[in-house]
């Protein structure tokens, strides 16, 4: 999560930490709930990614 761009870093410690709504999110993060939407999908590819390359260096050790 460390790696992740503030603006989606805050929005997965939002949605999924704190458990608020994209509206929610939206209000708190000003901006529209598409731009949430938006964050959490390219946050959430990142750390898929950070994830395998991670998954991938355990299996080769």
């Amino acid at each position: 999560m460390n790696a992740l761009p503030a603006e989606q870093r805050e929005c997965i410690h939002l949605m999924f930490y704190e458990d608020l709504s994209i509206a929610e999110t939206a209000d708190i993060q000003q901006c529209s709930e598409n731009t949430v939407k938006t964050r959490l999908f390219h946050a959430r590819r990142k750390m898929k990614i950070s994830l395998d390359r991670q998954t991938r260096w355990q299996m080769k050790a």
